[in-house]
């Protein structure tokens, strides 16, 4: 995981001591989502984890998993889905068979 870096133009919260596990954005892609849902589900009552939304300019916002640095069981937590991901980029197969195919019912 790679450490959260404040930007120049940056003005709220100092997050340099946390780690982001996953983001999405409003234009993020059906896994994406599913993976993004699939980690905050899991880890929203964990110690150390949070989520944070940011505005941005070209994507509207973007709202990330973050991982406090202290919170060592949880980054271990963390690292095993990262490299879970490295295995197989989906998390959970039905959520992503379903975003999927409402995007097809859609169209």
């Amino acid at each position: 995981m790679e450490k959260w870096k404040r930007e120049e133009n940056y003005m709220g919260e100092d997050l340099r001591d946390y780690f982001i596990l996953y983001a999405h954005h409003r234009d993020s892609e059906p896994l994406d989502e599913s993976n993004y849902y699939y980690i905050k589900e899991r880890f929203e009552n964990l110690e150390g984890a949070r989520v944070v939304r940011f505005s941005h300019w070209a994507v509207g916002w973007v709202e990330a998993i973050m991982i406090h640095q202290d919170a060592v069981e949880t980054i271990e937590k963390a690292k095993d889905i990262e490299e879970s991901l490295l295995d197989y980029p989906v998390l959970d197969e039905d959520d992503f068979s379903m975003r999927e195919n409402e995007i097809e019912e859609s169209d």
